[in-house]
């Protein structure tokens, strides 16, 4: 059973994971001393979670695919 970002996903190991935060790989999804996320809750928008087959889009992982969307910024104001 492997540990990643607090969800035990059977049977894959680290490598056949995969995190995507706006389409772009995360390598590095650990928090740093349990103190800071890696992640803004505040700033997520979706979260998809494929365990077992997923689609071809995710270039053939064999465990888990986790697809987080960021909320839209806003380009009208800076506050």
């Amino acid at each position: 059973m492997e540990h990643w970002i607090g969800i035990d996903v059977r049977g894959g190991g680290a490598d056949q994971n995969l995190i995507l935060l706006d389409e772009a790989p995360v390598y590095n999804a650990s928090h740093l001393l349990g103190f800071f996320s890696t992640f803004n809750a505040n700033a997520i928008k979706d979260v998809q979670i494929y365990k077992g087959s997923m689609p071809a889009q995710f270039g053939g992982r064999l465990a888990t695919v986790l697809d987080i969307r960021m909320k839209d910024g806003n380009d009208r104001s800076l506050g």
